[in-house]
């Protein structure tokens, strides 16, 4: 997902917005809502890349 590691790092620890205030460390069990969380977060937080 090209995302960084100290942004991911932050992520993990961060409540997410569809895991009702959980963070992805509490959710390790419902891998299907941490995949679509991380893949939503990269999608903000992914840095462009120079073409």
């Amino acid at each position: 997902m090209k995302i960084p590691h100290n942004v991911f790092s932050a992520w993990m620890v961060i409540p997410l917005p569809a895991g009702s205030g959980s963070r992805p460390v509490d959710l390790v069990d419902s891998m299907a809502l941490l995949q679509n969380s991380l893949a939503d977060f990269g999608d903000r937080y992914r840095p462009v890349e120079n073409s």
